[in-house]
């Protein structure tokens, strides 16, 4: 599975994996009903897992009730492999840690749409939050926030795509593709595709994942593309594995990496 892959320029991938420390005063986020939610699903930023960790809270979600699958709430640890560089404007390369994180929390929600915020700790410089809205046939990231910390400085770049972009269509079908685009602070498009299913052996058991192809574009505050390959079990909508490289530039310089990564345990693995 570990192929790499090359790219003339690369970017930031908005898939199922993700992390950020969006602070306690941020704003909100309010998505609207596409007509197969009971109510409007709303959430409000506020302290991240690992601060309410750090302030000796225990976390305890509750799992909202729905009429479809969506992740876990809970802690996932994935194996990785692969490098990142910085160039700020000296370059400087280094492996990415052996492991990486994700902490699956829950916003407000209905039968017919959850939320779902994501917490990825891909390295001690870098680090993703995403947003998304899970319904019976889609997920959509309406929020992204990436940090990335170098010489002690941390640069952090946050947007909202409008339209949201549409990370998984559902049911997932061998042959099925969907792209889009949005317009922003940072702007970009996207194209997904269904390559077919294969057999995943991770967290001591073997699953059959849908082989997702993300090719996506940036501009703006950010300015790049990427090539990702995806592994996600239909049955959870969680990312069981992945594997790309990905280039980005802004106002911190330049980021690349080249990742490799498989789920080792999480909540129902």
């Amino acid at each position: 599975m570990r192929a790499k892959k090359r790219v003339v320029a690369a970017a930031l991938l908005l898939c199922l994996l993700s992390a950020c420390d969006v602070g306690r005063s941020g704003g909100e986020i309010t998505f609207r009903d596409d007509g197969d939610a009971e109510e409007d699903v709303a959430v409000t930023n506020g302290p991240s897992p690992d601060e309410r960790a750090a302030e000796g809270k225990r976390d305890e979600p509750r799992r909202p009730k729905s009429r479809f699958a969506f992740p876990r709430a809970g802690s996932y640890v994935y194996s990785q492999e692969g490098y990142e560089e910085f160039c700020t404007p000296t370059c400087a390369g280094d492996p990415l840690p052996r492991t990486r994180s994700a902490i699956v929390s829950y916003g407000a929600g209905s039968r017919n749409a959850i939320v779902v915020i994501e917490t990825t700790r891909v390295s001690s410089q870098r680090t993703l939050r995403t947003v998304t809205r899970h319904t019976r046939g889609a997920a959509r990231v309406a929020e992204v926030v990436d940090t990335f910390t170098r010489d002690e400085t941390r640069h952090r770049i946050r947007y909202r795509p409008a339209p949201t972009i549409e990370t998984l269509e559902l049911p997932l079908r061998p042959g099925s593709a969907w792209a889009g685009a949005w317009r922003g602070t940072t702007s970009g498009s996207y194209r997904m595709s269904v390559g077919g299913f294969d057999r995943i052996q991770t967290a001591g058991r073997s699953i059959r994942a849908a082989r997702i192809v993300v090719r996506m574009g940036f501009r703006g505050r950010y300015d790049g593309y990427g090539v990702v390959t995806l592994w996600v079990d239909p049955t959870s909508r969680v990312t069981v594995a992945s594997v790309g490289s990905i280039e980005v530039s802004s106002g911190f310089g330049r980021y690349t990496s080249d990742f490799d990564t498989r789920l080792r345990q999480g909540p129902g693995y």
